[in-house]
């Protein structure tokens, strides 16, 4: 069956704004179970597609084939008439066809969808909600709401890059249309949306990545007991060396500017952040926990904050908790 034109990326956006929604909202994304049924229906989905479409449908309807190439334009190696070539970051974007606008729009939902996951759990966006985050009622009571906030996020994002486009079309006199711009400068946003990306998971990786070690290890060794946190590294400087590396890797893809917003952050060292998710991996409290977890989470470090230096958020809350 010939994949239908008119699609064009549609099935691939939706997907992605679908896990895009399970991440940042499901109560309990990192469940097994609940994880296994996710990735099992969407195996199913993709299989379907396949069947159906065949090779097309890989790239314009699965969500991950599109994003992962669309970061290889970024990347050092390519194809140039047929071979392989390399070249300096970027090059890509100078020899290829320009993008088309579902590709446009994909793009600006890479970044948009990162950097409301910078935003969700902070005590702005809990302000904003009217949530007490030292009293968090847990992720089932903001589903609702951090669903309406990604949409409402990458809504905004398009209107402002398309209105940013259109604005510095008509200053420099070119006059082109602005869905055009949008399709020629949308990927300027790669960089920037992978450098989120790296930042956003570099905790995921330091912290969860740890459980599969454990498994790993406990699977090896034939051990029948539960996974805990006995085995996880609680050295203070973790935090740091995180904080600095998602602070270097945001500046590094946007070249410079303002403060880097991509940290979930609760307490500030130093300019970078420290999750939710990380202190609760270096102190045994859960993640997605109430108000105990919390407290116990910023109790357990509130001692290593530094004196000086703290933004005003980390400040009040070192005050709040000695």
């Amino acid at each position: 069956m010939r994949y239908p034109s008119v699609l064009g990326y549609a099935p691939g956006i939706v997907i992605f704004l679908g896990f895009g929604g399970f991440l940042l909202a499901d109560p309990a994304p990192t469940d097994p179970g609940r994880l296994a049924l996710v990735v099992g229906g969407y195996w199913y989905l993709t299989l379907m597609g396949i069947t159906l479409f065949g090779p097309r449908w890989m790239v314009r309807g699965e969500a991950l084939t599109i994003l992962m190439r669309a970061y290889a334009r970024v990347g050092l190696l390519g194809r140039l008439r047929g071979r392989i070539a390399v070249g300096l970051w970027g090059w890509q974007g100078l020899t290829r066809p320009q993008v088309s606008g579902g590709l446009a729009v994909f793009i600006i939902l890479m970044l948009g969808t990162g950097s409301f996951d910078g935003v969700n759990e902070t005590f702005l966006w809990m302000g904003f909600l009217g949530i007490n985050p030292l009293e968090f009622p847990g992720r089932s009571a903001v589903i609702t709401q951090n669903l309406v906030g990604m949409l409402l996020a990458n809504l905004a994002l398009i209107s402002v890059f398309a209105a940013c486009l259109a604005l510095g079309e008509r200053l420099a006199g070119t006059r082109r249309p602005t869905t055009e711009a949008i399709r020629l400068f949308a990927p300027s946003l790669l960089p920037i949306a992978l450098a989120y990306h790296i930042a956003h998971y570099l905790t995921v990786l330091l912290v969860d990545g740890q459980y599969v070690i454990s498994l790993a290890d406990r699977s090896a060794e034939h051990r029948r007991r539960p996974v805990g946190t006995g085995g996880f590294s609680r050295d203070h400087r973790i935090p740091e060396y995180t904080c600095n590396s998602q602070t270097d890797l945001a500046d590094a893809g946007r070249r410079g500017g303002d403060r880097p917003c991509d940290c979930d952050f609760a307490g500030s060292c130093g300019g970078g952040a420290w999750t939710w998710q990380q202190l609760a991996g270096h102190t045994g409290a859960s993640a997605v926990g109430g108000v105990h977890d919390r407290v116990h989470v910023f109790r357990a470090l509130v001692a290593g904050l530094p004196q000086r230096g703290l933004n005003p958020v980390a400040q009040k809350c070192k005050n709040i908790l000695q």
